[in-house]
C-alpha cells in the first residue's frame, strides 16, 4: 500500500490507500498484477495530504482546522475472492 504522500507519512499505517493485488500461479510460474483502488482522496492527495483519516492523520492547519471537520477520506477498504 501507500503510507504517506510526497514528504509526509501518514499517522497510522491504515491511514494508507487501498490497494489491491493478483498473484496467479499457472503453467509452473507465477504472474503479480497491482493497482491502487482511485478513490477522490487517492486521485487529490497525489502532492500532499489533503483529507482527515480514521486512524489519525490529519489534515494541514493543526488541531482547529480539524476540530470540527467531520468529512473523512474512504480508505477503500478491499477484499477480493476469486471464485
Amino acid at each position: 500500500g501507500r503510507f504517506g504522500v510526497g514528504s509526509e507519512d501518514y499517522a497510522h499505517w491504515l491511514d494508507g490507500d487501498g490497494y489491491v493485488f493478483a498473484l496467479d500461479f499457472a503453467d509452473g510460474g507465477a504472474t503479480y498484477c497491482a493497482r491502487f483502488v482511485e478513490t477522490a482522496g487517492y486521485v487529490e492527495e497525489q502532492e500532499k495530504i489533503t483529507w482527515r483519516t480514521t486512524f489519525g492523520t490529519q489534515r494541514p492547519g493543526g488541531p482547529l482546522a480539524n476540530a470540527f471537520d467531520l468529512k473523512l477520506k474512504n480508505p477503500a477498504n478491499t477484499n477480493v475472492l476469486a471464485i
